[in-house]
């Protein structure tokens, strides 16, 4: 039987003693000092919003610097004479700009509607002799005020893209608008709901005192809690406390508590 900080009643086949509070069960040592927070999740921001910027970074998992981008020397290929393609009007300080003015936008979906709206997606006209092409783009790009065609290599050159960002005509909508992301997610009414379970159960968690190790505080920034805790005890109390709040717990699991006691930091 557990010892109880005041006499209560206890639960018959329980873990615990579920009157038990996440504050009783107290730990020997100092609190951990303070630190910055979610440094890497802000480093990944920066180096995200670098590279939609077009300037230079560093691939947080491999350490790798990436250069800005810069306008490749552009075609002088016949090709574009023969197509009626205006590559050759363009300067040097002319595509600079159109650069500069595309990763001034600094947003992937931005970048991914200004490809859109210079390029054209249409139905090929002639089809030679085992081709399963279908489609057919044309490629454009603005200078004072018009748009002029170009073909596909300037195109790329002077965006400093790769194929991979063309291939965002994809996601065009039937209206002409980029779609938004669809990949992951949940309702809005379920992400609502699981938001308020997390908070609870963070703020559960973060009740229970915790302390560093006395034996590896140089080494390791962990921290403990009382030994005689766990999660099915862990998750005993907090349906104990829920059900005293009246609060809806059907859909509580241990399996939840377990993801969100990973995600928690105790310092």
């Amino acid at each position: 039987v557990c010892q109880d900080v005041a006499p209560r009643v206890l639960t018959t086949g329980s873990y615990l003693c579920v009157k038990r509070k996440p504050e009783d069960y107290l730990v020997d040592g100092s609190n951990k000092e303070s630190e910055e927070r979610h440094l890497k999740k802000d480093s990944c921001r920066a180096t995200k919003q670098k590279r939609y910027s077009g300037q230079a970074y560093i691939i947080p998992k491999s350490m790798n610097s990436v250069p800005p981008k810069q306008v490749v020397e552009k075609c002088n290929s016949k090709y574009c004479t023969l197509h009626n393609k205006k590559c050759v009007i363009f300067t040097e300080n002319q595509r600079e700009i159109i650069m500069k003015e595309f990763y001034s936008l600094g947003k992937l979906e931005l970048q991914r509607e200004f490809i859109c709206r210079h390029v054209v997606k249409e139905e090929s006209k002639v089809k030679k002799g085992g081709s399963k092409r279908q489609l057919t783009y044309r490629y454009f790009l603005t200078l004072n005020g018009v748009l002029l065609p170009v073909c596909k290599n300037f195109f790329l050159k002077t965006l400093a893209i790769s194929e991979k960002m063309r291939t965002s005509l994809s996601k065009l909508s039937v209206y002409g608008t980029v779609e938004k992301e669809k990949r992951g997610g949940r309702r809005r009414c379920l992400q609502e709901r699981d938001q308020a379970i997390n908070s609870d159960m963070r703020a559960h968690i973060l009740r229970f005192p915790k302390v560093e190790s006395h034996y590896c505080r140089e080494k390791s920034s962990r921290q403990y809690l009382h030994s005689e805790l766990n999660l099915v005890k862990m998750y005993e109390m907090y349906k104990q406390e829920i059900t005293e709040q009246k609060k809806d717990n059907n859909n509580m699991l241990l399996t939840v508590l377990s993801m969100s006691w990973v995600s928690v930091r105790l310092g």
